[in-house]
Order: structure tokens, then C-alpha cells, then sequence
């Protein structure tokens, strides 16, 4: 049983901590205040939404940019790789991702929609719902608890609580600089395996989607 000794360092969102740990060994860790990510998800050729963008613009290196462009056609924003394959049923989903620059990794990443639980008593479903809808614009009819994780408990105490979004509705603008697309998923599922998708929690989340009982829930 480890316990906390002292804050070492005091930051704006999160605390470096000292902690007495197993054999007498002394270990810092980041004293985070918890996550929310959510997935917003639509079956493909679903109309009763409104794309956000019609064209996505990534720096990435060179030899993902065909990735890029293959799943950002100019379809009026919704990403897609050509007819649906009836065989495959990763092919009739969409999810919504977002690119945001990420300075500690000096990078814009594809990610799901996240945020930090910094508002004092809001819960972890009322943070993605705010999340989704300030990087977005998207309201959304349900949101689905996909249990939690942590993101790395080697060095920190951030607890992250993982949502689908359904029945998304257009009723607000995103944060301005946040882009966004809708992508296949079975897109998506390429994109972690050639390293365009390298968010922990996105690619938690797309592969929790994956899982016959989820994608049921679709």
C-alpha cells in the first residue's frame, strides 16, 4: 500500500506528488483530477446530422497522407472509403474525430473528443456530454459508459471514464482551431495500425467499438 507524502510541485491542472511506495522507496507521480473521453458514433449514410466540415487539412508525414485524403473526401464532410462492405460490419459506422495540437508531444493528433473532470461536482457523463458539445457542436440523445481506464499508472493517478455518443444533433459550434471528420471504422482501425491514430484513449475507444457486444449497442 502506497501513500501520498507530499506535493512536490503544484501546477495548473495537475500536482507532482511524492509517494511511499513498497520497500521503503520513495516515487513522484502526477496527482491528476480524472478524464472523460467520448466517441461519437452514427450508422453510415445516417442524414439526420449535419457534418461539421467539408474538407480536412493534416500535417502529417509524407507517406500517411494518402491515408489522409483517402478518408477525407470532399462528400460534404463525411469521411468514407466507398460503398458500404455488407460483410464487414466495421464498414457501416462512422466516428467523429478531432485534431487538436498536442505541445508536450509537439504534434496534432487524432483523437476522440476529451476533456479534464476540473469542474467540482459534475460527473463524469455530464463532462463528456459539455466535451463533446464544446469540440463539436454535437448534442447527443444517449451516452454510453464504456467502463474507465488508466491512462499511464506508472507515473500518474489520471483515471479516465470512456463514452459512445448516439443520436448526435448539430446545435452549437466547435472551439475555434479544433478540425474534425467523420471516419469509417473500419478506417479508423487502419489508422491505429499505420500509426496515424496514436492517441491512448482514441484507440482504447475504437477498439472497445470493435467488440461484437458494443458494436450491438450501435
Amino acid at each position: 500500500m502506497s501513500s501520498q507524502k507530499e506535493i512536490l510541485f503544484k501546477g495548473i491542472i495537475f500536482d507532482i506528488i511524492g509517494i511511499d511506495g513498497p520497500n521503503n522507496r520513495e516515487y513522484q507521480a502526477v496527482k491528476h483530477p480524472g478524464a472523460v473521453a467520448v466517441l461519437p458514433i452514427r450508422r453510415v449514410g445516417d442524414e439526420s446530422i449535419t457534418p461539421l466540415i467539408n474538407q480536412v487539412n493534416v500535417d502529417l508525414p509524407e507517406n500517411r497522407e494518402k491515408l489522409i485524403a483517402k478518408a477525407a473526401e470532399d462528400d460534404g464532410g463525411c469521411c468514407s472509403a466507398g460503398p458500404v462492405d455488407c460483410s464487414d460490419p466495421l464498414s457501416g459506422i462512422e466516428v467523429l474525430l478531432v485534431m487538436q495540437f498536442r505541445p508536450a508531444v509537439g504534434a496534432s493528433l487524432w483523437e476522440a473528443p476529451a476533456g479534464t473532470l476540473d469542474i467540482p461536482d459534475e460527473r463524469p457523463s455530464e463532462c463528456a456530454r459539455r466535451e463533446l458539445l464544446e469540440e463539436t457542436g454535437y448534442d447527443a440523445a444517449s451516452i454510453i459508459n464504456l467502463g474507465t481506464t488508466y491512462t499511464s499508472p506508472g507515473y500518474s493517478t489520471e483515471k479516465i471514464h470512456l463514452y459512445l455518443a448516439q443520436g448526435l444533433s448539430l446545435t452549437g459550434e466547435p472551439e475555434e482551431g479544433i478540425k474534425s471528420s467523420w471516419v469509417r471504422l473500419s478506417e479508423a482501425v487502419e489508422w491505429i495500425r499505420v500509426g496515424t491514430l496514436m492517441d491512448a484513449k482514441t484507440v482504447v475507444l475504437v477498439n472497445l467499438l470493435c467488440h461484437p457486444k458494443v458494436l450491438r449497442l450501435v
